[in-house]
């Protein structure tokens, strides 16, 4: 388990560091930020999706992700607004984008693997 949850950890961080970027962040700090943020929210959310699928109850994990990623765009935006110097991009939008992608990249690596 513990490897999963870094793996997840790292590909969630590359990857929402390249949409950052791609988003218009280029300060340091801004991209610190957004890896701290990460490593704050990601592996709560991988150990409770990894426990949740033990119980091979397929309706009940979508469930859960849908719910714990919506959950989560709001709390990353509100870190994001806070203290994010770039104002450029709303900081819930970033959230969103950011989730969306790396979640997207997580159903696609699942789906082939």
């Amino acid at each position: 388990m513990l490897f999963s949850l870094l793996f997840s950890l790292a590909l969630t961080i590359c990857t929402e560091i390249t949409v950052s970027i791609s988003a218009g962040i280029r300060s340091l700090k801004d991209l610190l930020l957004i890896c701290t943020t990460q490593i704050l929210t990601n592996p709560p959310v991988v150990f409770f999706a990894i426990r949740i699928a033990a119980l091979n109850n397929i309706e009940l994990y979508w469930f859960y992700i849908f719910i714990i990623e919506t959950s989560i765009i709001p709390i990353e935006g509100y870190i994001y607004k806070k203290y994010l110097t770039n104002k450029s991009i709303n900081p819930y939008r970033l959230s969103a984008l950011n989730n969306i992608t790396s979640y997207g990249i997580g159903v696609l690596l699942g789906l082939i693997s």
